[in-house]
């Protein structure tokens, strides 16, 4: 291999370990890894398997976040039970549903993924719905979340 294409491979290594979200690999058959929105400006994209935000920009500010599907967020709540009292339940090890709306994106957590796999868990589950939105003000952007507990165990933080 000559020195040229040594030089390209490890370019191209490390632009996917720097930014691994603009990779264009498939989250399934067809289904992109990253869903982009830009929203009034602000610029999302997010983890296409678990709904988490891995990179927000917007023009005035410029990169407000960057991070890793495995490190991103965007719902994580306090669950402790008896057999793991610092238990959570988050989007970053959960499996999304991530659709693009007409002024907006929707994400669906139909049951969020523990912090720990190894623990038995409560009966039932606790579901999730994110809404991002662009306001009319042409400015702003709106979060929405609705939080549905349906397990036998009670959710002291958000």
């Amino acid at each position: 291999m000559r020195v040229t294409n040594i030089r390209r491979v490890m370019v191209v290594l490390m632009a996917l370990l720097v930014f691994p979200m603009f990779s264009t690999g498939l989250a399934g058959a067809g289904q992109p890894s990253v869903v982009n929105i830009t929203l009034n400006g602000l610029e999302v994209h997010v983890d296409a398997r678990t709904g988490s935000i891995v990179y927000l920009d917007y023009p005035a500010a410029g990169v407000i976040l960057k991070s890793s599907p495995a490190s991103a967020g965007l719902v994580d709540l306090a669950y402790p039970i008896k057999a793991f009292t610092p238990l959570r339940l988050a989007s970053r090890f959960s499996t999304a549903q991530v659709s693009k709306e007409a002024n907006g994106i929707r994400i669906s957590w139909d049951d969020l993924g523990p912090s720990r796999k190894n623990v038995p868990l409560p009966a039932g589950k606790v579901s999730a719905q994110v809404n991002i939105r662009a306001a009319d003000d042409g400015r702003s952007v709106i979060l929405s979340c609705q939080i549905e507990n349906h397990s036998s165990s009670p959710i002291p933080h958000i």
